[in-house]
């Protein structure tokens, strides 16, 4: 889905579970049906990372521990159908726009590629402005944090469960989001390189 920003002039192509909350509401993006400017970006993420954020956001909020735990859901076949197409699961690269985009960052690498992403714009970002916590963030926004190395949310037994979970269908996974974890590696080479 495609946001614009009058402001910054760029259009931005949101991926669910790649701090897309943060950046819409910080750099003030709104909905686009199409990209109106010349320059466009998005953010992406390590694909295994995004499947457990994606079922830590359902473990808390949809109840999926309990039932996961009880045999009621088939992780594997959740996994397999992207939950009926939940925009948080379904593989970014099969509608990620990559001849679009001028420029993709990683969530890991986010302040060194939001800082290069800034020095791309015809306006700079201002990141001391931006929030880095949810407390500002409209409702409903399940990141807690953005600053990787403050990640307590994921230090709990949910957490604990889920990354047993997602160790226990690391094949499925791999496999499943094959092209997603190409274009990562791709694009972390890409920026270290630069």
């Amino acid at each position: 889905m495609w946001y614009v920003s009058e402001n910054l002039q760029c259009n931005y192509y949101r991926v669910y579970k790649c701090a897309s909350s943060f950046i819409v509401h910080n750099l003030k993006f709104l909905p686009g049906t199409k990209k109106i400017y010349p320059f466009s970006f998005t953010f992406i993420r390590n694909p295994i990372s995004r499947v457990e954020s994606f079922i830590y956001m359902k473990c808390r909020d949809g109840g999926w521990e309990k039932r996961i735990k009880q045999s009621k859901i088939q992780i594997k076949k959740i996994i397999q159908n992207f939950d009926d197409g939940d925009v948080h699961s379904v593989p970014f690269s099969l509608n990620l726009p990559i001849k679009e985009l001028n420029f993709i960052g990683t969530l890991e690498n986010f302040d060194n590629d939001l800082a290069k992403l800034s020095s791309l714009l015809p306006k700079n970002i201002d990141k001391e402005k931006f929030i880095f916590n949810d407390v500002d963030l409209p409702k409903n926004s399940y990141t807690k944090t953005l600053h990787l190395s403050d990640r307590t949310k994921y230090d709990n037994d949910v957490s604990r469960f889920i990354k047993e979970l997602v160790y226990k269908h690391d094949d499925i996974l791999k496999e499943i989001y094959k092209n997603d974890i190409e274009i990562y590696q791709k694009i972390k080479k890409q920026l270290t390189i630069e």
